[in-house]
């Protein structure tokens, strides 16, 4: 069996609500670039890897297809 990890495909590993803590989404990035990436404080977002690239994906929840969303909440 292949691992979903390493066959270049984005593995769903669940979701979160972004918050907003010192100017900055979960510090992640700065809160302008959150915005221009359609992310607000209190949104759901999904989380997934790219084992191809070794890159953790995060993205509003309405940016990706139902199909794409994990059932864990991180």
């Amino acid at each position: 069996m292949t691992n979903p990890a390493r066959s270049g495909s984005v593995v769903p590993l669940g979701e979160c609500s972004a918050r907003e803590s010192g100017g900055s989404i979960y510090g992640l990035f700065p809160a302008a670039q959150a915005a221009a990436n359609g992310i607000e404080q209190g949104d759901e977002l999904v989380l997934g890897y790219d084992g191809e690239s070794n890159t953790v994906l995060m993205s509003p929840k309405t940016a990706v297809e139902p199909g794409h969303w994990a059932e864990d909440w991180i």
